[in-house]
């Protein structure tokens, strides 16, 4: 009773899906995306310190994604309620990853 839920739901990351922009045609960044999408939690906030927590329920397997996806939906459900704006601001905050993760790889790559 203490906590106010926003559910994040998988509608709501698998809707956004089909209008995400195409990624770039590499087999590593692919799977990144797709587990990005695949990622699932819930979003909730404390009614006495109105503290903003996200949990993830169904795991990409590895933490840097799950972080991702908390990181992105806490700052989009920040900057709206909306479920159109809020999708819109979780497809460029997916890009944004996916385009950081891609420049981190090729740093990886280039240093071994």
């Amino acid at each position: 009773m203490g906590m106010t839920t926003l559910a994040l739901m998988a509608t709501a990351l698998f809707a956004q899906g089909a209008a995400m922009a195409p990624v770039e045609q590499d087999a590593a960044i692919l799977v990144v995306a797709r587990r990005f999408d695949e990622t699932h939690g819930k979003l909730s906030r404390s009614v006495f310190s109105k503290k903003m927590t996200c949990t993830v329920s169904q795991s990409s397997g590895d933490a840097v994604i799950d972080d991702a996806v908390c990181n992105v939906a806490m700052t989009c459900i920040g900057k709206t309620k909306k479920r159109p704006a809020f999708l819109d601001c979780v497809a460029a905050g997916r890009q944004t990853f996916l385009d950081s993760y891609r420049l981190a790889e090729r740093d990886d790559d280039a240093q071994n």
